[in-house]
């Protein structure tokens, strides 16, 4: 199971990704995907020259920022959609937690 934790506080961004989907050992096109889009998002932040703090080891990526610029919150936002297209198409390899986003669109 992919646990996704995001919140946004004013210009704090963090997100949490833990875990595992376990779809299908060697084809598991879950890990790809969620993957996939959280490298778009740290792609886009690189190319907005955005400074963030990060970690990652296998099944482990954590990511701190601070930024009131609109394209940040716009990518954030993005992304999360993304995340949750992937939780809705498969609702037990993927779990999602999202606070802060949306309230205000």
């Amino acid at each position: 199971m992919i646990r996704v934790t995001a919140q946004r506080d004013g210009a704090d961004y963090e997100l949490t990704m833990t875990g595992h989907a376990n779809y299908k050992p060697g084809n598991d096109i879950v890990c790809a995907a969620m993957s996939a889009i959280t490298y778009t998002l740290l792609g886009t932040l690189d190319n907005l020259d955005v400074e963030y703090d990060s970690t990652e080891r296998p099944g482990d990526l954590r990511l701190f920022l601070t930024s009131d610029d609109p394209r940040v919150k716009f990518a954030f936002s993005m992304v999360l959609i993304g995340f949750a297209q992937i939780a809705k198409a498969y609702p037990a390899n993927v779990r999602l937690k999202f606070d802060g986003f949306f309230e205000d669109f």
